[in-house]
Formats: structure tokens, sequence, C-alpha cells
């Protein structure tokens, strides 16, 4: 049976000749065996009965021509019955092709893969955590959930994800045109994308929940939202495109430039592409060897068989350089990749890419933020650096009493509150029953605030007096809580209880060198215990002791910053690095295994390729998540060292590190002179003109270089781990040389070797001289006897070997 595959091969041997006739693929005429011979006369009560038989009839061919449209194709199809016997086209899930690519459009099947991704993401990450098989925290029972969470994962993915595939990409098949897949597809871009994110039809199963927490304000379920949108349109625009196609005949399509355009397909068109390859590596190789029967210059041989092989050798070792990265991309997008070269890009390789772009945009954005968010709260919480400024009057102030003694802390009515950092700590309960009662009245409505929620505590912020004769840091008072009753923009109108700490509720909290000069803050102060006053100078030196140590530690805010920046800079330049880096390395490998520097067929290692070929379905995940572990390690290391650089702690240490290094590269510089003007002296090649001198000089460079490689080995280490970063998001090439890494039979790193399994299944079905081959076999399965005849054969032979002479080596 002929595999399933639109390179049209088996198409261009079986499909009938214009003028032959041949059965028609549509299929007509399904109606024949229903229809009602009305040509004898009938009374009525017969009309009646054949009338009623008609509609019967009718509902039955609808019927039937809906079931043969859903199964058309899905069965064994003969399409061709040879003197070889019958030649049969099976179902093959042709949407679920991805070994061959064999779909209709590329960036369907792309629009796919993404959406699995962020469906997997959004709704099955960690799936199977919140349910437990087992109570208690010993060694058996977490080895028992983990057994029961992955093997929930495991389920939950397989199961989903073929149903996902096989409904998301119905329509996308380049032999079955039916309204009916172009609806199974409509209705899994619903049921699948668009109705978990409608409150209405959000559900929550054993296993499975699309239910959002935060609905309104969580970050990741609006930019779920936005992929998901993008997602479910992206896949309605290819769905509406496969139901235009139903409309319309292949002859249509290709008289209208237009609907070519939108409807062949990308991987239709990746074929025309692909078969062209074929004839012009054929009409290459055969113009090479043409040349190689010219003279370049008068004289030598006269036989052109003489010549050719005389010329051959001559050019048997010449090589040509490597494709470069640039070489590369420019193909990738003027189609010479496969019109020249043959080479199949797999639309795995571009979901993966597009997987990576995703995760990269991902982890940026949420690095962004996330560091933002730290940076800001680490500045408010251990710096202090609220961005709220606060003043009051002492005039609105009153200074709390309890049976005529007083409690060491004033409340104010208009309390200016600018920025928005005087929102942001909404105020424990414990300490709103506290102070509640005194915290002043509305003014407008004269209610208490005890239940109100925009009551809000500050930790380190001190607000300043104003008034007459009073500047700027002349006393200031800690903010307690406040209750903002008027709010515009940035700038709030509050009452407040200023004076004690919110954590401790220490009282007394006024600092100023006129604090004890402004009422009612004077009588507030001279009210303090004698032992609180000295107990507070005690631990005023202290805390000016501990300030200035913690100051030497603790890192500023613009240390945070750049050491945030830079990390992001170089993750971000890692990313990139790792997808534009995928298709070079992908067409370097593959036509290194065709030119033979990747030995193959001839190489004894070469059936681990040819073994567990399933395991070209770690692919995709390992470029997804290769790509975010880079990100992330690169972020980190990259962002410790600069903190390290730059930080007042690590500084020092690093500032004799660096005198060190450039001793020893100054020293270094001294060596390398000394060592070059020896060489050309004492050596040539491998042999010495004076043995004293290179005895002399080697004992003393080994002598130094017995100090100096224990800072060699650690600038190797440095080195290595570096690459190791950089490398462990690319499976596409191998990180460690070969047979490092192999303990045994375990290979510590053989996901490049699965990459590489990828690219030679692809070849061994995408090969155009494979395609060629495959077609001639078609039309000699065809034709029999009349085709590829032993005469034929033996002339194409002749021809062939006084073309090439040196092929009969």
């Amino acid at each position: 049976s002929a595999e399933n595959r639109y390179t049209s091969n088996f198409v261009d041997a079986f499909s009938p000749a214009p003028n032959e006739g041949g059965q028609n693929t549509s299929i007509t005429a399904r109606n024949s065996s229903n229809e009602i011979d009305m040509s004898e006369g009938i009374d009525a009560q017969d009309a009646k009965k054949n009338a009623l038989g008609t509609v019967g009839d009718g509902a039955k061919v609808a019927f039937n021509t809906i079931k043969d449209d859903a199964l058309s194709g899905l069965g064994e199809t003969v399409i061709a019955d040879t003197e070889y016997g019958k030649i049969t086209k099976e179902f093959t899930f042709s949407t679920l092709d991805f070994t061959l690519d064999n779909q209709r459009s590329r960036f369907h099947v792309v629009s796919v893969w993404f959406g699995f991704i962020a469906f997997y993401l959004r709704y099955f990450y960690k799936q199977g955590n919140e349910h437990s098989v087992c109570s208690g925290d010993g060694f058996g029972c977490q080895v028992g959930q983990s057994v029961f969470n992955w093997t929930i994962v495991m389920l939950l993915l397989c199961i989903t994800g073929v149903i996902y595939f096989a409904v998301l990409g119905s329509g996308n098949d380049v032999y079955r045109r039916s309204f009916l897949d172009v609806f199974i597809g409509v209705a899994g871009v619903l049921v699948f994308v668009v109705f978990p994110l409608i409150p209405e039809f959000q559900f929550r199963a054993a296993f499975f929940s699309t239910i959002s927490e935060n609905p309104t304000d969580d970050i990741f379920h609006v930019t779920a939202v936005v992929v998901f949108a993008i997602i479910a349109t992206m896949n309605l625009y290819f769905q509406f495109t496969n139901a235009i196609r139903v409309l319309f005949s292949d002859e249509t399509i290709g008289r209208s430039k237009f609907l070519s355009r939108m409807l062949v397909g990308s991987i239709t068109r990746d074929e025309r592409h692909f078969k062209q390859a074929a004839v012009f590596k054929v009409n290459r190789m055969m113009d090479n060897a043409f040349k190689l029967h010219t003279k370049d210059k008068p004289g030598g041989p006269t036989s052109t068989h003489d010549l050719a092989l005389l010329n051959f050798n001559k050019i048997s070792d010449k090589t040509e350089p490597a494709p470069g990265f640039f070489w590369v991309w420019k193909s990738f997008f003027n189609d010479d990749l496969w019109v020249k070269e043959g080479i199949w890009i797999h639309t795995r390789l571009l979901a993966g890419m597009l997987g990576q772009i995703f995760v990269v945009i991902l982890i940026v954005a949420l690095y962004s933020v996330a560091s933002r968010f730290w940076i800001d709260d680490y500045a408010e919480n251990v710096l202090g650096e609220q961005n709220c400024k606060a003043s009051f009057d002492v005039e609105n102030c009153i200074a709390p009493q309890f049976n005529g003694i007083n409690l060491g802390f004033i409340t104010c009515t208009e309390v200016i509150l600018e920025g928005d950092g005087c929102s942001s700590n909404q105020i424990r309960e414990d300490v709103l029953k506290t102070l509640c009662e005194y915290i002043p009245r509305h003014p407008v409505t004269n209610e208490t605030v005890c239940d109100n929620a925009r009551v809000y505590s500050f930790e380190t912020k001190y607000a300043s007096v104003t008034g007459e004769n009073i500047q700027q840091g002349d006393c200031e008072a800690q903010l307690t809580a406040c209750f903002s009753y008027e709010i515009n923009d940035d700038v709030r109108r509050a009452a407040c209880v200023l004076g004690i700490g919110p954590n401790f509720f220490i009282p007394y909290k006024f600092e100023g060198p006129l604090c004890e000069s402004i009422s009612p803050i004077n009588s507030v102060l001279d009210s303090r215990p004698q032992l609180f006053r000295q107990a507070e100078t005690l631990i005023r030196d202290l805390r000016d002791t501990t300030d200035d140590l913690i100051d030497k530690i603790l890192p500023d805010i613009w240390m945070l910053r750049l050491a945030a920046t830079v990390g992001l800079v170089t993750g971000l330049i890692v990313g990139i690095s790792i997808f534009v880096h995928y298709v070079p390395s992908t067409v370097s490998t593959v036509l290194k295994f065709r030119s033979g520097v990747l030995p193959s067929l001839r190489d004894p290692g070469f059936i681990k390729y040819r073994k567990s070929l399933e395991g070209v379905t770690y692919i995709l995940g390992l470029m997804i998540w290769g790509a975010l572990n880079s990100v992330l390690l690169t972020v980190v290391v990259f962002a410790g060292a600069t903190f390290l650089v730059v930080w007042e702690v690590t500084r020092p240490f690093l500032k004799k590190v660096i005198a060190i290094l450039i001793g020893i590269t100054a020293t270094l510089t001294f060596k390398t002179i000394l060592v070059t003007v020896l060489g050309r002296v004492n050596y040539a090649a491998f042999y010495r003109k004076r043995p004293w001198i290179g005895n002399v000089s080697g004992v003393a460079l080994e002598c130094w270089h017995l100090g100096l490689t224990t800072g060699y080995m650690l600038a190797r280490t440095i080195k290595l781990i570096v690459a190791a970063l950089l490398y462990v998001g690319r499976v596409d090439t191998p990180f460690l040389g070969e047979g490092i890494g192999n303990i045994g039979p375990v290979n510590l790193d053989a996901f490049p070797t699965i990459y590489r399994k990828g690219l030679l299944s692809a070849e061994a079905h995408r090969h155009p001289y494979i395609e060629r081959l495959g077609y001639l076999y078609l039309l000699k399965i065809k034709h029999g006897s009349n085709f590829a005849t032993t005469s034929g054969s033996i002339w194409r032979l002749l021809f062939v070997f006084s073309l090439m002479p040196w092929l009969r080596k």
C-alpha cells in the first residue's frame, strides 16, 4: 500500500491522464439507488404513499451523504489495479502525522501546537497535586503521592492531547474536503479555547478545573485571556479557509492567484518547492559532470573519458565552506532551502521555536514585574523609602489622655498624604481595634472608622510638622494609622494617629530638635517616664551604631536595579540566541550527514540513530523547557555576578582579585613575548636547534606554570559554566564531545542524539532523491513491465558510466 502523504508521488503516479477519464474522486450518483421511477401511471393514493416514501428516501439520502462524507478516506481505498495486484491508500490520521508533516497548512499546525502549550500551562500545570492518596509525612507516602501525581499528569496530557490535536487540526487535510471536518474544528476551538474563559461555562472536575481563583486581579488570568483570544482567532481563521476550500475545486483554486495564496496551504507550497530540489540537484550534478569532460587548457589527454577521470581526481579532495548563519536564514526566507538544497524544516521545529519565543517573552515580562516589585518592596520596607510624603499642622491635633495621663501619641485631622505609597499597607485587625476609637471621626458624617476598610498603617514613615517658623525636619511624628476621607489623585486628606509605632505599640515616637517646644507634642514628651527616657537614649545610641552597620551591609537601590537589568539583558540575549540558531544548526547537521562529515550508514555507531525512534517526541518539550532553563540560569548567574561586583561588602575582595588578575596578565604578556622569541630562535617545528636553551627554559616555565595553573583551572571552570548556560537550551547540537559523558550504557546527554534521530527520520522520507526514487518505484508498479525495462536500464547505465566514469569504483 502507498503511504498517505502529500508528496503527491502516488497522486502523480496513479492519477488518470486528462483523456483517460478514470474514476472521479468525488462520490457521484450517491442517490442513484434511492431514485424512484415515476414513469408509470399511479392513482392518488399511491402518489401520496410514494410522496411520503420520497420524503423518507430523502432523509436516507441525507443520512447516507453525511455518513459517506464522514467516512471518506477513513478506510482502505483502492487507487489502482496493476499486474502486481491492487494498490491501496490507507488511512493514517494525517492531521496527527508530525513525523512527515502530512498536513495542508504548516501555520495551522503551529497554531494548534502553540494553543496546546498555552492550554497545558493554563489548565494542566501542577494538576493532581491537590489530591492526596495517603495521610502522613513518611517517605512511602511521599513516593505514593508522587507516583499518583505524575500518573494523573500522564493520563491528562495523553488523552486530552490526542483529542485536542485531532479536533483542532480537523480540516487541515490535503485529501478530505468536508464541512463536517470544519464543523469539528470550530467546535474544538469553542470547547477548548473559548468556553473555558467564559464564567458561565467554567467547571471543576476531579483532576481538572477551568475556574480562575482571581479572575479580575490575577495578571496570569488576564494574560491567559489575551493569549487564548489570539489562539482562537488564528484557529477560526484557518477553519474559515478550510470551509472556503470545500466550495471550490482544485482547478478553480489554481486559476486564481488570490485563492491559491489563501487556500493551497504552506506545506503544499513547500512540497512544490521540494520537488524542484530533486530536479535542481540532478541538473547541477549532470552539469558538473559534463564540465569534467571539457578541457580548461590545451594539451593533455584527448579522450573525454580519460579527461573526466583526471579532472575528477584533481577535485576529489576539494571542499566548499559550510553555509553560515546569514546564508541559512536568507535561504529560509527566499525558499532556497527547499528549491535548491531540498532540506525540509519540520513543523515540530517551528512550533518549538514559537514556544521558545513565547516562554522567553513570558519570562522577561514576569522577571521585569517581579524584580520591580521586589526592589520597590525592599526600598519601602527595608530602606524605608516609601513614595509617600506626609505633613500636618499641629493646630488640628490633640493629645488623648486617660484619667489625666497622657497616652504618648497625638491624633490629628487635615493630615496631607502625597504619593501612591500612602495607601499601600492595609492596617492589621488588632491594630485597628486598638486605635480606631482614637482616630478622629469623619468630619462630614461624624461616623467612627472602626469598621472602615480605608484605614492604612505605616511602619517606618514619619510626618513633618508644618506651621509658622517651622522648617522641614524641625519636628516629625511617626505615622501610625490614617483614615482617608478625601482623595484627589495621589493627594489625600486624612485623620491620623501619630507618635506610636504600629508593630510593638511603642509610644513617644517624635523626632526633631523643636519637638519639645511645639504644642501639643511637648506635653506628650514631657509626660514620658524617666526610665523610659533613659531607655530611649540607650536605644537611640544603639540604633545609630546599628544603622551605620546596616548602611554598610544593605545594598543601595541602584545596585539591585543594575544587577536586575544586567540579568534581564543577558537572559534576553541568550533566549534570542537560542531561537535564531536552531534553524542554521539543523541545516548544518543535515548537510554534514549528506556530505559524510557526520558518518552514517557505514559507521558502526549509526545504529543508535535507528533505534527507539519514539524518542523524537521529546524534542518539542526539550526545546521549550530548555530555553526556559537556559534563560533563568543566565539571569540568576549574571545578575548575581553583577551584584557581587558592585556590592560594598564584596567589592574590596573583588578589587583584590582584579588586581591579582591584572598582575598575572602583565606577567603572561611578558611570557608570551619571551616564548615567541625563544620559539623562533630555538625551535624548528618539533625539533630544537639549541637543546640546552630549550631544556632550561622548559624547566623554568614548567615550575612557573605549577603555580599559575591553579588560576587557569578556575578560569576554565568559569568558562565551562558560562558555556553550559548557553547550551543547556540547545538540544540541536552536542555540548559534550564524542564519547564524553558515557558511563557504561548511560549517556548523560542523550538529547542531541534524539534530535538527530528526528532529522534522520525526516531525511528518510523527505530527501529529494528519496522523493524521485519513490516516484519511479510507483510508476514501475503502475505500468509494470512497460516501464523501466531491462534494455532501458542498460542504456541508462551506459549513459551514466559515460558521463560519470568514476562511479565504476
